[in-house]
């Protein structure tokens, strides 16, 4: 990560976040909420990396029973899969990739609509329930 090398325990998965949330709606940066850890931001320019250890690890992440491995935030990654066919997926599109070198950054940055700080997405209102949400930029 940013160039430093990094010896990974036996995962079975790792996982390179930019936005907060991660598999219907699981806040996996976060997790438990049991340890402190740096706040995951799409603004900040950083990716967050997590590493975990099965499928029965992310079910106990996604509901609240265990942490993930955090594993650090980075401006690049840099995976180097040596040997054998490796599964992987992007935004749900799966393949089985072979040895290679995978360098993952920030490419470009897209306006997001989000709800001002302090407000929730929906607001009541006398007609019922409307979306507030703010265009405005950093």
């Amino acid at each position: 990560m940013d160039g430093e090398r990094m010896s990974l325990p036996k995962l079975e998965g790792v996982i390179v976040l930019n936005i907060a949330y991660w598999g219907g709606g699981c806040r996996l940066w976060e997790g438990t909420g049991s340890q402190t850890c740096p706040p995951a931001s799409h603004q900040d320019g950083l990716l967050e990396v997590v590493g975990v250890y099965g499928s029965f690890h992310c079910a106990q992440i996604h509901v609240g029973l265990a942490d993930p491995l955090r594993l650090g935030q980075a401006h690049t990654v840099r995976l180097t899969l040596k040997s054998s066919v490796m599964p992987m997926q992007v935004d749900g599109e799966p393949w089985d990739q072979g040895p290679c070198t995978l360098l993952i950054s920030h490419k470009t940055r897209a306006l997001m609509i989000q709800a001002p700080p302090g407000t929730s997405d929906q607001e009541e209102g006398p007609e019922g329930s409307q979306e507030t949400l703010s265009t405005e930029g950093p």
